[in-house]
């Protein structure tokens, strides 16, 4: 059986990305001229056929030129007409298509002389069936250039296409040259050098070199300005792209427009955890009704399951304790829970040792502190690259539905931004104090987050996937809680020496270290651990056991007391007389009563300083409920309205 001939003489291909011309056609090969290299090959149908089928062979029209198929093979392999045409042109083109379609199936085509009267003929059918609006009947001649251009495009009826909307050099400039230059310059120098810009100060700078061309020319050679409009066409033209790069440099530039890729994927529960800060929006008062500040809150959250594993509120910022805090919450069970806040219905059975904590490169999270931490407690610390959104992307978007979803429906929200509050006096409804706040995300979270349908998870709860993956892997407890607590603390290097070891301003020695100085050389260095949030004592590595031991303060009473509050108990004292009995009053009474002080103060500094001197943070309220558990009563009563938004939220995530 013959191959049918589907190639002719002339045509153009590309292969491999080499531009061919057929150069001879015989019945069962055919000879290619390589137009790089006027090389003749000869190759077959069937060769030719699977090669097109495999997209090796790329078919060129006889109207497409050498150049055009050169552009067209480095270009995407489409050739699907793009160009979209305009009412008139979308008209013209169906005429014409109707016309030569009908003659053609009349066999018009065959019998030129009986071409006129066949166009009379179809006149009158287009005419009683009313299928095209056609108040002129076309010329033989023009039905004839038709036709052309139908066999030039190989019978494709795209090469019918109308190119009315091309007309009057549509795209172009009419502009002299020498405007034109101006105008480029202006965009160059003032639109694109500056962060802020508009379409009048392009215009003004275009008028003034304008002006200074026009010194020099004749008067019937002057230059017209061009209009604003013009001016503002050409500024939405501009590529998106390359006006951040001018105005805000390639990185940013990336950022914001390079290709958002998926988030990395995990198989599990804790293989990959997430980590982030961010200030609550509420304002929180202490014990007398005093605004204090807004805390900070750190959140770890699984990323497989999308539950949150612990979380720490700090009024101090958002230091290194409080990722230690939100860790050590993150990686110790949740037992406390009904003892604590028995009016929580759920359970929160989130806890374990995960394998990776992703953090962004904030100085908390690079430090030393940090590095050695995850090092002593075997969990790898991966940093997410600066401006990549996709790093972190599911603890970020907890700290928006948090935020926006639960804090933003209770009294003394500063809400989100300034512009938000309209003039009103949020503050005046502050009544919330931190550890109110603690028991309020404890039940947001176990019986609101954890128990709503989440979209990123195919509409399953976080608490269903939690349950489910901690049956297939079940969470692991690796190091008892008095290690993590040594662990997660911070390091450095001190020098032992007589008097022991000096950090924060005390000095912390006894027994074991004194022989522990013995054994080491002269002017040795030993790491500790310690915690700014108690000055009580300090944890130091043994190098001859590997083990951290417990060095007590030399000083009585800064059990519990931290670098801030000691910083006020100095200052106070600096500032009395000598004979005050301040000098001989305990340290905690000192420290309330400046604190109480500055509190009152008018002064907003002088707040704030109170503010980080109360040591308020989740330690502390944990460890006062753990106190107070067995004698709390049940509170269930939750602000009206305050989970209203989560839903919608949560179907955003």
């Amino acid at each position: 059986m013959d191959t049918i001939q589907s190639f002719k003489s002339k045509d153009t291909l590309v292969l491999k990305d080499v531009p061919y011309q057929v150069y001879r056609v015989f019945p069962d090969k055919l000879q290619l001229e390589n137009l790089q290299t006027s090389e003749i090959r000869e190759t077959t149908v069937g060769t030719l056929l699977h090669q097109y089928v495999g997209g090796e062979l790329q078919v060129s029209g006889a109207m497409r030129t050498h150049a055009a198929a050169l552009a067209h093979s480095a270009a995407a392999p489409s050739e699907i007409e793009s160009r979209p045409l305009g009412k008139a042109a979308s008209a013209h083109t169906l005429r014409k298509v109707t016309w030569v379609v009908k003659l053609r199936d009349m066999g018009a085509f065959d019998f030129p002389k009986l071409l006129p009267e066949a166009i009379s003929r179809v006149a009158e059918e287009i005419r009683a069936n009313s299928m095209i609006t056609d108040k002129t009947v076309p010329h033989v001649s023009t039905i004839r250039r038709w036709v052309k251009q139908l066999e030039a495009a190989k019978k494709d009826v795209r090469g019918l296409f109308s190119r009315l909307d091309m007309r009057g050099g549509r795209g172009g400039s009419r502009l002299d040259p020498d405007v034109e230059a101006c105008i480029t310059l202006a965009i160059d120098s003032v639109f694109l050098a500056q962060k802020r810009s508009s379409a009048e100060e392009v215009l003004n700078a275009v008028k003034m070199e304008i002006d200074r061309l026009n010194k020099l020319r004749l008067a019937s050679e002057q230059l017209a300005y061009p209009s604003l409009r013009t001016i503002q066409n050409r500024l939405s033209k501009l590529y998106a792209f390359d006006v951040c790069v001018a105005r805000h440099g390639d990185r940013e530039a990336e950022r914001r427009f390079g290709d958002s890729v998926a988030a990395r994927a995990v198989s599990r529960i804790l293989q990959v955890v997430e980590i982030d800060h961010s200030p609550v929006d509420l304002w929180v008062v202490d014990a007398d009704g005093n605004i204090l500040d807004r805390p900070y809150i750190t959140v770890v959250i699984d990323r497989y399951s999308r539950a949150v594993l612990g979380f720490f509120l700090s009024l101090s910022g958002h230091g290194v304790e409080s990722v230690f805090g939100a860790i050590r919450h993150a990686l110790m069970p949740k037992t406390y829970l009904k003892d604590r806040y028995p009016e929580i219905q759920g359970d929160w059975p989130c806890f374990g040792w995960f394998e990776k904590l992703l953090a962004d490169n904030g100085s908390e999270f690079a430090g030393w502190s940090m590095v050695e931490a995850m090092h002593d407690i075997g969990i790898v610390l991966e940093f997410c690259a600066a401006y990549q959104p996709n790093g972190k992307p599911f603890v970020e978007r907890f700290l928006r539905t948090f935020n926006h979803g639960f804090i933003h429906r209770l009294k003394g929200t500063s809400l989100a931004r300034v512009h938000e509050r309209k003039g009103e006096d949020l503050q005046a409804d502050a009544c919330i104090p931190l550890d109110e706040l603690e028991r309020l995300i404890h039940i947001w979270i176990v019986d609101v987050y954890h128990s709503r349908p989440h979209s990123g998870l195919r509409g399953r709860t976080p608490s269903a996937v939690w349950a489910e993956g901690a049956s297939l892997h079940p969470p692991q407890l690796k190091l008892n809680a008095e290690a993590v607590d040594i662990a997660l603390a911070e390091v450095e290097e001190r020098s032992l020496g007589r008097s022991g070891i000096e950090i924060n301003n005390h000095k912390y020695s006894d027994e074991r270290l004194c022989a522990l100085r013995r054994m080491l050389p002269t002017n040795s260095k030993v790491k500790v651990k310690h915690r700014k949030f108690d000055l009580g004592h300090i944890f130091v590595l043994d190098p001859f056991t590997n083990e951290y031991v417990r060095v007590d303060n030399v000083k009585d009473g800064f059990a519990g007391v931290s670098v801030e509050q000691d910083r006020l108990l100095v200052a106070t004292k600096k500032q009395s007389d000598p004979d005050d009995a301040r000098h001989i009053a305990p340290a905690e009474e000192i420290i309330r009563t400046k604190v109480k002080e500055l509190a009152d103060s008018r002064s907003a500094k002088d707040r704030k300083i109170a503010t980080k001197a109360t040591r308020q943070n989740s330690d502390r309220v944990r460890a006062g409920a753990a106190a107070a558990a067995p004698k709390r009563a049940a509170k269930p009563e939750l602000p009206m309205g305050v989970f209203d938004a989560l839903p919608a939220l949560l179907e955003e995530a």
